[in-house]
């Protein structure tokens, strides 16, 4: 009885320390997404590192975001978007990719979607937290259709920003980002996120 009795209070005491770790982790997401909505415009350079079996190399970017638009920009391509279609550009071989954003599927990371990924088909734990800053680990909700096992955030919490993801694949890929310079609310034009084709000349276009 009372080995039954401790087991009860064991696994009570369990349950209630994964519930204050998630209300913790809402808490925290919440504010972080209330803040990034308040931006008009984001742009911001980042390092990125991916590493797997095969793949040791880091390379580094830009992104500048608006509403649902973005251009990112890594070493040999450039990516940009309006929200409905997406232009991926490689520079070596002069060819632009045509695709709609929606054809992409769920497991394509932009940009826009890195910034408030946990809004939807994520579950998330709080980490652990120091001087400076907030860890959280986000799930899949479905395991089985997602390429993903976990992401992990490190949040700044005083100015309410994403200092650094990293980005498990169940391939054995991890990449991770880390943001280097974060400027919001600047001026920028919306043909920033439009393939101009006019300025590449003998660019082969190839549309899905």
């Amino acid at each position: 009885m009372k080995t039954a009795l401790l087991t009860g209070i064991i696994a009570t005491s369990t349950l209630l320390g994964f519930s204050q770790q998630e209300d913790k982790a809402k808490q925290i997401l919440n504010e972080l997404s209330q803040k990034t909505k308040t931006y008009k415009t984001i742009s911001m350079s980042f390092k990125m590192s991916t590493k797997g079996q095969d793949i040791n190399q880091t390379n580094t970017g830009t992104a500048k975001i608006k509403g649902d638009s973005y251009f990112l920009s890594v070493e040999g391509q450039d990516v940009y978007s309006d929200g409905k279609k997406q232009w991926t550009y490689l520079k070596e071989d002069n060819e632009c990719y045509i695709e709609d954003v929606a054809s992409a599927g769920e497991d394509f990371i932009t940009p826009t979607k890195l910034l408030t990924i946990w809004e939807d088909g994520y579950k998330f734990q709080f980490e652990k937290e120091d001087a400076t800053t907030q860890t959280i680990k986000l799930f899949p909700l479905n395991p089985a259709k997602s390429q993903f096992h976990t992401i992990t955030l490190n949040i700044d919490k005083t100015k309410k920003e994403i200092k650094s993801a990293i980005i498990k694949a169940k391939s054995g890929v991890t990449v991770t980002y880390i943001v280097t310079k974060f400027e919001t609310n600047i001026e920028i034009s919306d043909n920033t996120f439009k393939f101009d084709k006019s300025k590449f000349p003998g660019v082969v276009i190839i549309e899905d």
